[in-house]
C-alpha cells in the first residue's frame, strides 16, 4: 500500500525528531509504559495487557539503542510487579509473582535483543541499496553526458571559434605592423573570456559526471535552474523545444547539493521534452517555475505540453523500474525522488488543465534565510 504523500512527510519528520531526541523518545516510552499500567489496572486484569508492553520497548530499541531498550524492558517489568501488587492479584505462592516478573523481563529483553539484530541487518541492508543507488545515480549520469555530448560539442564550438577569431585578428595586424597595444589587449582580454567560458562548460560536465560524497551548501536555485538549462538547450533545440524560465526574485538559498540538484532538474527537462515528441512544433515548450511553497521550502517546478501521465499511473510514477516509455528502464523518477527526500523535501506530479504535466519538487531554505 502507498502512503499519501502528507502522512509520508508527517511519519519521515516525526521519526528525524525521536532520533534526534533520546530523552525525548525515552519519556514517551515511560508515559506508554504508565498509560498501559493505568489500562491494566482498569480493566481489572480481564484483558491481558502486558503484550502491549513491547510498544515502548520496540520504540526505545529502535530509536535509541539496544542498552535503553534494556532500561525499558526493566521499567516495564518493575511497573507491571508494582501494579500487580496494587490490584490485589493474588497467587497460590508469593514465589510465583517472581517468577512471572522474571519470565516478563526475560521475553522483553530478548524481544528488544532480536529488534535490536533485526534494525542492524536493516542497516547493512540500507548500506548495501545505498551503495547500489549510487551506482545508479552515476549511470543515470554517464547515459546523461551521452546524450548531451552533440550538445557540448555545439556549445564548445561557439566560445573555441571566437578564440581562433580572436588570435587570427591579432596575428593580422602584428603581421602589418599597424597595431596598438590596448587594441591588442582588448582583443586578447575578449579570447580569453571565451577560453574560460569553454573550460567552464567542461568543467560543469566533469564535476556533473565525477563520483563525490553529497556535500550540502547553501546555493541559489535561480542559478542551478539556469545552468541546468545551459547544459539542456542543445538537447531542447534538436527536438524543436522551446525552454522558459524567468529568474524568480526573493527566492531565498536553499540547502542543497548542488549536483545532485542538477540531475533532478535535468532529469525532468529531459522526460518533459521526450513527452512533447508527439507535440506540435509550435506547442513545444517546457516551462520552469521556482517559488516559495510553504514555510522554508522552496518549489522547483517543471511544466511540459506533453500526451501527460494516465491517471492509473500517478501512484507508480515514482517506483523504481516503472516507466511508461518504451526503451525506459524506470530508474530516473525513483533515483530523483530519492535525491530529493535525501534533502527533506517532497517529488510529486500533477496533470495540466490544457494538456500535460508539471512535476513539482520542494527543497528546504538554508539556515537563516527563511
Amino acid at each position: 500500500m502507498i502512503l499519501p504523500e502528507g502522512l509520508r512527510v508527517t511519519l519521515r519528520r516525526a521519526i528525524r525528531y525521536l532520533a534526534a531526541s533520546p530523552a525525548g523518545t525515552i519519556a514517551l516510552s515511560l508515559t506508554l509504559v504508565f498509560a498501559i499500567c493505568l489500562l491494566d489496572l482498569d480493566t481489572g486484569y480481564e484483558l491481558t495487557l502486558s503484550i502491549l508492553y513491547l510498544f515502548p520497548i520496540f520504540l526505545t530499541t529502535w530509536m535509541v539503542g539496544f542498552p535503553a531498550g534494556v532500561f525499558m524492558s526493566i521499567a516495564s517489568t518493575i511497573a507491571w510487579f508494582f501494579m500487580d501488587i496494587f490490584a490485589g492479584h493474588e497467587y497460590s505462592h508469593a514465589f510465583y509473582r517472581y517468577w512471572e516478573a522474571l519470565i516478563k523481563l526475560t521475553i522483553f529483553v530478548i524481544f528488544g535483543a532480536m529488534l535490536s539484530r533485526l534494525k542492524l541487518a536493516l542497516a547493512r541492508s540500507d548500506e548495501r541499496l545505498q551503495q547500489q543507488r549510487e551506482r545508479m545515480e552515476a549511470t543515470a549520469r554517464l547515459v546523461a553526458v551521452g546524450e548531451i555530448a552533440s550538445m557540448l560539442a555545439h556549445q564548445l564550438n561557439q566560445p573555441l571559434a571566437a578564440v581562433v577569431n580572436y588570435n587570427k585578428s591579432c596575428l593580422r595586424r602584428l603581421r602589418s605592423g599597424q597595431w596598438e597595444p590596448e587594441t591588442l589587449a582588448e582583443i586578447m582580454e575578449h579570447a580569453s573570456q571565451e577560453a574560460a567560458r569553454a573550460g567552464t562548460i567542461i568543467q560543469r560536465v566533469r564535476e556533473f559526471v565525477r563520483k563525490r560524497q553529497p556535500s550540502r551548501s547553501a546555493i541559489e536555485v535561480n542559478s542551478i535552474v539556469e545552468d541546468t538549462l545551459a547544459l539542456m538547450r542543445g538537447e531542447a533545440a534538436k527536438h524543436n523545444v522551446r525552454l522558459a524560465f524567468e529568474p524568480a526574485a526573493g527566492i531565498p538559498r536553499v540547502d542543497a547539493d548542488r549536483i545532485m540538484v542538477e540531475q533532478v532538474i535535468m532529469n525532468l527537462l529531459r522526460n518533459g521534452i521526450e513527452a512533447m515528441d508527439e507535440t506540435p512544433g509550435g506547442d513545444r515548450e517546457l516551462r520552469v517555475f521556482i517559488a516559495l511553497s510553504e514555510a522554508r521550502f522552496v518549489s522547483v517546478s517543471v511544466r511540459d505540453r506533453g500526451h501527460g501521465v494516465p491517471a492509473d499511473s500517478v501512484d507508480s510514477l515514482f517506483q523504481p523500474f516503472f516507466t511508461t516509455k518504451r526503451e525506459g528502464m524506470g530508474l530516473g523518477l525513483s533515483i530523483c525522488r530519492s535525491i530529493v527526500e535525501f534533502h527533506d523535501g517532497t517529488l510529486w506530479a500533477t496533470p495540466n488543465p490544457d494538456g500535460g504535466s508539471t512535476f513539482h519538487f520542494t527543497l528546504p531554505t538554508a539556515k537563516g534565510q527563511a
